[in-house]
């Protein structure tokens, strides 16, 4: 026989060896006593700490007023904040325009190359901060609504 083959013969052999040592692992007798026993042990304290539970919340019910509970549930913002916030959010919006606009003037009247480059830089990043309150305000409206 060549090496081959006995090679092969004997892989065969482990791997039929491994098979069936696994295979006997898995393998398991029945214990259906034993485990609806377990199976009972285990709903037993399920439902004692279902009942633990019940009390625990039931003791913290008493400790916080009704009143207290019912306010905090209820809490947000009225319609005069409401309207003040949107009052502030114009007022800001109309501010960041201007500002805008008289700094492209201030660029386009401008000679210097230098002061037309850091009047670029200034409303770059002022734009970036505008659309990020933008979007701060846009999450935060969404979520209170």
């Amino acid at each position: 026989m060549k090496t081959t083959s006995k090679f092969a013969i004997l892989l065969a052999i482990c791997w039929l060896g491994g098979l069936l040592y696994l295979g006997g692992s898995f393998y398991q007798p029945d214990n259906s006593a034993q485990t609806a026993k377990e199976l009972k042990r285990v709903l037993r304290e399920l439902h004692n700490l279902k009942q633990q539970n019940d009390r625990l919340q039931n003791g913290a019910m008493e400790l916080v007023p009704q009143e207290e509970t019912n306010d905090k549930c209820n809490s947000g913002p009225t319609i005069e904040h409401e309207k003040l916030r949107r009052k502030v959010d114009n007022g800001i919006t109309e501010f960041w325009f201007y500002v805008r606009s008289e700094l492209q003037k201030l660029k386009e009247k401008s000679s210097d190359k230098i002061v037309k480059d850091r009047i670029d830089v200034v409303l770059e990043d002022a734009g970036n901060q505008q659309r990020l309150v933008e979007r701060m305000e846009f999450c935060c409206s969404s979520s209170i609504t």
